[in-house]
């Protein structure tokens, strides 16, 4: 395998995901991720998150956050690695999170310490880095940070890995609707059936199944679009926007 500066194209493409490669001057929301595996400075981080999106409780702060942060661990990454194929490094200790860049909603960015990829040569190679890739992201970073959220925030697991799904489900949906070529459009429905039924449920935690795959299922036409109905509420109508989602379980229109 090859370790390679990002290129500045490549730069750009994860930009348009919130990602940034300069640090700012910081706010009080700026925080090293590792910090947040910590059960204290996590529930303090929590706290001005929740006056951050005049959220009422914690539980509703936590899922807002878990879907913030969901985007902005997942979509980089694994947009990285099926459409560029290259594994950019979002391990939970070479990422913070940076000051917001609109002044209308909390929409934080990513730092990456690590401005490296890796470029796999081979198949085999390509795969072991896939397992290694899934695991850094979901295993060993989003579920440690899950399980702590979970207790803070007195919120379902599962709707912290619904939060994280969506995201998932859209950047690929979005990518196979993509002209790519052929071999490109052909990794990304791999990685994608991959990611659904075929990957271990230890990459993503002490897990008997994948907890992404149930969420997965047939979208419905609902005011004149396509739309896959989520099967746990988000909370986001009782935060700062204070609008249902469309995909709402409660949301019988």
């Amino acid at each position: 395998m090859e370790c390679l500066p990002l290129k500045l194209d490549e730069q750009q493409s994860l930009r348009e995901f919130r990602v940034c490669f300069q640090k700012g001057e910081g706010d009080s929301l700026t925080i090293p991720i590792r910090e947040l595996t910590n059960n204290v400075l996590l529930k303090n981080y929590m706290d001005r998150v929740q006056q951050k999106l005049n959220a009422p409780n914690l539980m509703v702060a936590a899922s807002m956050f878990a879907k913030r942060y969901s985007y902005l661990i997942v979509v980089p990454a694994l947009y990285s690695f099926s459409a560029l194929n290259k594994r950019v490094n979002v391990s939970i200790d070479h990422v913070s999170l940076e000051p917001s860049g609109s002044k209308e909603y909390w929409l934080p960015e990513l730092y990456l310490m690590d401005q490296t990829v890796v470029s796999p040569s081979t198949i085999k190679e390509r795969e072991e880095l896939r397992e290694q890739v899934i695991t850094e992201l979901f295993a060993d970073h989003l579920n440690v940070i899950w399980e702590e959220l979970s207790k803070i925030g007195k919120i379902p697991k599962q709707t912290l890995w619904e939060n994280t799904a969506i995201y998932l489900f859209w950047l690929y949906e979005t990518l196979l609707d993509k002209d790519f070529p052929e071999l490109t459009r052909k990794r990304i429905k791999d990685d994608f059936h991959y990611l659904l039924y075929n990957a271990d449920s230890s990459l993503f935690g002490n897990y008997n199944r994948n907890p992404i795959t149930k969420f997965f299922h047939d979208k419905q036409m609902m005011d004149g679009s396509m739309v896959r109905k989520r099967r746990t509420c988000c909370f986001s109508y009782e935060s700062e926007t204070r609008k249902m989602c469309k995909t709402c379980p409660k949301n019988s229109c």
